[in-house]
């Protein structure tokens, strides 16, 4: 199994994992605002970006 493939297995996608991150960074009570309002973009268009990635989603046809 190369880097990529055990990626894939252990976080489902590289979108998970950055979705995921920017959750946990979230639940710290000490971050700035900016930083707060960066990392929510950060999570939205990650999740974003996996919506329309995953086979069988019709949004994905919509981004040709």
């Amino acid at each position: 199994m190369n880097d990529v493939e055990s990626h894939l297995h252990g976080y489902r996608s590289p979108l998970s994992a950055i979705i995921g991150l920017a959750e946990a960074a979230l639940t710290r009570s000490d971050l700035d605002s900016a930083l707060v309002k960066q990392l929510r973009a950060i999570r939205a268009l990650a999740q974003d970006a996996l919506d329309h990635a995953e086979p069988g989603n019709s949004a994905h046809e919509d981004c040709d």
